[in-house]
């Protein structure tokens, strides 16, 4: 339960980082459920076939926030438990994105016409703390010519425990993220 722990130190760093906005959401403990998991695939491949491999390279942010805020618009009979989250994505325990509490609180704090780099990597965290990464094949490509690498899909699902050359540490739970840090628009599917 790494991950949780790291998570709910997350959220706490939320209201450290921005002290003046309304507390995230608590987290729930939710069973792990394959439905939900199936369906998070099924939607995540629909969305992401949808938008430009360079997108998913260079907005990161923007991919998982608009994907969470198309679940947030449907109509389902249960609740995904979305959360924006921010942190450092390791392939093989080397990190993809050197990156810490300052390096991101320094970009919030830059504001959105910041020129600073956007040195720091966002997926979605589930109400079971499923990692829902609809990003990271198409960095992997574009960045480190890796054009398929074994044990992980696009979207990738990540639960600890689980067997994959990919881990997570979330550092931030921010769901507007995105909008602190730049003025790129949600994006739309095609």
């Amino acid at each position: 339960m790494i991950y949780r722990r790291q998570f709910q130190k997350a959220i706490e760093a939320r209201k450290v980082i921005l002290p003046n906005e309304p507390s995230h959401r608590p987290i729930r403990n939710q069973p792990n459920n394959p439905d939900i998991e199936r369906a998070l695939f099924e939607l995540g491949t629909l969305f992401i076939g949808r938008i430009p491999p360079m997108d998913r390279v260079a907005k990161c942010h923007a991919v998982a926030t608009s994907f969470k805020n198309f679940i947030d618009s449907q109509d389902f009979s249960f609740d995904f438990g979305l959360s924006v989250t921010v942190g450092i994505v390791r392939l093989q325990g080397r990190s993809l994105f050197p990156c810490g509490l300052e390096s991101i609180q320094s970009l919030i704090e830059a504001g959105p016409d910041s020129d600073l780099p956007m040195n720091a990597y966002v997926w979605l965290t589930a109400g079971d703390s499923t990692v829902i990464d609809l990003n990271i094949l198409a960095w992997l490509k574009a960045k480190l010519s890796v054009e398929m690498h074994p044990g992980i899909h696009c979207p990738a699902l990540w639960r600890e425990g689980d067997r994959s050359p990919l881990s997570y540490e979330p550092l931030l739970v921010d769901d507007d993220f995105m909008f602190r840090v730049d003025r790129v628009k949600a994006i739309r599917p095609l």
